[in-house]
């Protein structure tokens, strides 16, 4: 059995890889809420996603708020879940994406 390794996070924070990111993470994002200052979790309560899409890494980086993560709300606290996603544009090894999470070789009808 492979163990778990916990890492505290203390937010904000300035990421250098996109590898221990979660969902949930505030930063990138259009959601439906507008705010005269940086949000916190308790801002985003009932709040729901506009647009879901990826993105790389330096928008979290070089944008917003010197590019740091906000803060975590989970997702399923307001029933938002990750939209389907192909994993590229090309269909030869296109993978069907929930989230980043690869569910199976996608089909050309998908």
């Amino acid at each position: 059995m492979m163990a778990v390794m916990k890492i505290k996070v203390e937010y904000p924070f300035k990421p250098t890889t996109n590898q221990y990111l979660l969902p949930g993470q505030f930063l990138a994002g259009l959601m439906g809420w507008v705010g005269g200052n940086p949000p916190v979790a308790e801002d985003l309560v009932g709040c729901k996603i506009v647009e879901q899409g990826s993105v790389h890494i330096k928008t979290i980086r070089e944008t917003g708020l010197d590019g740091k993560i906000l803060g975590h709300r989970p997702l399923a606290l307001d029933e938002i879940e990750a939209d389907y996603f192909r994993s590229q544009e090309s269909f030869d090894g296109c993978m069907l994406l929930k989230g980043f999470k690869e569910l199976r070789p996608i089909t050309r009808e998908e």
